[in-house]
């Protein structure tokens, strides 16, 4: 079968604890448009982010023969682990578009807050594993992410909780700063109202 006859394909990658379940809403939606999915679900706390995308380059890699085009939507973390992905030889052939759906490109500030204490710290490296220290904002300011690829994100400015307010600076969806979300090279960038947990379930 010629490339023409496959359909496009989008790879969905849910967030920091969270499972496929989260990506359903988004999912169904795609199909409706035709596209083929595959909605990953994986042990976000098990490993560090290339540790992901090193585990989960064989299931992508084979989708993207089976399908015309490649894109790549990630949700907070996921989006993380796209760009661990990208950034590895393991880069899926035909890939399309990358979307970030409040992922912390610059890192999080509340998990920069959870490391700064003996207590919280060990508790936070205990509750999200390899990922923890990695989602800092000292950790992801150390990274120079080469975006060749067209990446756009979508950030949410809606927060319910008073206490993040404090520890997150300027406009955030509750858990990352919109400044946060946003990198060198992107194609586009978006804000939306909504909370962090339920952005992928976000009509706009």
């Amino acid at each position: 079968m010629s490339d023409k006859n496959l359909p496009e394909g989008v790879v969905l990658l849910h967030g920091l604890g969270r499972t496929y379940r989260c990506m359903k809403k988004l999912e169904r939606a795609l199909q409706v448009q035709d596209y083929a999915t595959l909605n990953i679900d994986y042990p976000t706390r098990h490993f560090t982010f290339a540790g992901h995308a090193k585990n989960l380059a064989p299931k992508i890699n084979d989708f993207a023969q089976r399908v015309s085009r490649v894109n790549l939507i990630g949700f907070s973390m996921g989006g993380l682990v796209i760009r661990a992905l990208l950034a590895s030889a393991n880069r899926p052939a035909h890939l399309g578009r990358v979307v970030m759906i409040g992922t912390p490109n610059g890192g999080s500030e509340v998990a920069d807050f959870l490391c700064g204490n003996k207590i919280t710290n060990f508790l936070f490296q205990k509750l999200c594993g390899p990922v923890a220290s990695e989602l800092t904002v000292a950790h992801q300011s150390q990274q120079k992410p080469v975006v060749d690829y067209p990446a756009y994100v979508v950030a949410g400015i809606t927060t319910l909780d008073p206490l993040v307010s404090l520890i997150v600076k300027g406009d955030n969806d509750g858990m990352v700063a919109v400044e946060k979300t946003k990198l060198p090279g992107l194609s586009g960038h978006v804000v939306v109202g909504g909370t962090h947990t339920f952005l992928p379930e976000n009509k706009a």
